[in-house]
């Protein structure tokens, strides 16, 4: 459904995408099997510190390789240009954050207008 909407597909098959898809709740049983595995690692380890610190080691590493891939795509399918601007660095800093919703005009050439469509 993401890549119908971001595509612009309509007609005949996005109707039958429609019809289909509505028969998989995916997103709610995401949201519920994600919450009661958030939960359960919470309830071995009450510690909010080391709970925090334990999902920072998961989830970073992964993120950060991710990015670094990324990075590497944005500069083979542009230019070592990109590395020029002031707008990228801001951007580069976001996503190694939490703050990963900004993305500078000059990163909208990528996908569906920014390098990080989730």
């Amino acid at each position: 459904m993401h890549s119908l909407n971001h595509l612009k597909i309509n007609g005949l098959l996005r109707e039958f995408f429609d019809k289909f898809l509505q028969y998989f709740p995916g997103v709610p049983i995401f949201f519920t099997v994600s919450g009661f595995l958030i939960f359960w690692a919470f309830d071995r380890n009450h510690d909010i510190k080391k709970y925090s610190l334990n999902r920072i080691l998961r989830l970073y590493p992964a993120l950060y390789v991710c990015l670094f891939i990324t990075v590497l795509l944005l500069i083979f399918f542009s230019s070592f240009s990109l590395l020029t601007h002031t707008s990228f660095y801001i951007w580069l800093i976001g996503q190694l954050t939490v703050l990963q919703f900004y993305t500078p005009e000059i990163l909208k050439f990528w996908g569906v207008g920014t390098p990080n469509g989730a």
